[in-house]
């Protein structure tokens, strides 16, 4: 599982997580995709130093912080089968359904004109 720190003020998301020497962000609009970005720092130390500067911005800024993020481990198919249902409840979307066609009575497909007579049409 990877956990982040997410912050939030009105419509707005921040969200950062370490691992290793990596620091990853992600902003933009409560419940939407919003933009991302990685720094890349020397060592483990300096990557905890730099995300402790971001948050200290942020809090500065007016966000607050809320409940973590879990997400599941890519390597787990069954996590991210319960993380998408969980994603969709969350957001408030419909569960996901089988999305069906629409056909005549007869079995075939609705047309815009009747195929049957000639077209006054030349071509």
């Amino acid at each position: 599982m990877v956990e982040w720190r997410r912050f939030e003020k009105d419509t707005a998301s921040w969200q950062i997580r370490v691992a290793g020497i990596r620091c990853f962000l992600r902003w933009g609009r409560v419940d939407g995709q919003g933009s991302a970005s990685t720094t890349i720092l020397d060592d483990g130390k300096h990557a905890l130093a730099h995300a402790k500067k971001k948050i200290a911005a942020q809090l500065r800024k007016g966000y607050v912080e809320v409940a973590a993020v879990v997400e599941p481990d890519p390597d787990d198919p069954a996590a991210l089968v319960v993380g998408t249902i969980a994603a969709r409840t969350r957001t408030g979307l419909p569960p996901l359904e089988v999305a069906r066609r629409s056909r005549s009575r007869s079995g075939r497909r609705p047309t815009t004109r009747d195929r049957s007579r000639p077209s006054s049409k030349p071509w």
